[in-house]
């Protein structure tokens, strides 16, 4: 499932009209003006139920929905929610992207298929979703995830906080390679090869 996208292209937000039912958004997820800035959980819950190939179907109990959201998306809906408040408020929302098509990504997160199985699950009950659709979508939001990176992450921040005297926490972890003779040998693989990298914590 190769990416055929430029990686860290941002681009500007265009605002689409009300979000429709689930059934016109299964129909058409390509169509700009189901594009949708309303960061609402009904509606993540909403989309959500086209990849779950429950479209038609109404929304379930709170607890249900969520326990299902997880099931495919790997996260609670407020920190799909968050996810999508953070790309639009940065500007780093893709082009014609929609809830729908983060929803597939955090799919492709979260089962990390082949491109067959990934096309299948994500065009729930109107078939397999053409793989170079999903590419076209999946993977824009992919890069602007990963530049969210700069936006979250900010490793000075450790240091606010006077009363802390741990700033960073260090540890080291062992990655198998290919064999490459002694140099590389490794006590955690029983002397087999492997890399050593030191990870930094801050919180």
């Amino acid at each position: 499932f190769a990416s055929t996208h430029k990686n860290n292209t941002r681009h500007p937000i265009r605002f689409p009209c009300a979000m429709s039912s689930s059934e016109d958004i299964a129909t058409d997820v390509s169509n700009k003006r189901k594009r949708d800035t309303n960061a609402l959980p009904t509606n993540f819950y909403t989309y959500g139920k086209v990849v779950q190939n429950r479209t038609g179907k109404k929304l379930d109990s709170t607890i249900s929905e969520e326990r299902r959201f997880r099931d495919f998306f790997g996260v609670d809906v407020m920190t799909a929610v968050t996810l999508w408040e953070l790309l639009n408020n940065v500007d780093f929302l893709p082009d014609d992207g929609t809830i729908l098509h983060m929803l597939w990504t955090l799919y492709f997160f979260k089962v990390y298929p082949k491109q067959g199985v990934l096309c299948s699950g994500i065009g729930g009950s109107k078939g397999a979703v053409d793989p170079k659709t999903a590419q076209k979508y999946i993977w824009p939001f992919v890069s602007a995830i990963a530049a969210l990176e700069e936006v979250v992450i900010k490793f000075d921040d450790r240091i606010i906080d006077p009363c802390h005297d741990c700033y960073i926490s260090v540890d080291g972890t062992d990655f198998r390679i290919p064999n490459h003779g002694c140099t590389f040998s490794s006590h955690k693989f029983k002397g087999k090869s492997g890399l050593r990298y030191e990870v930094g914590l801050g919180i």
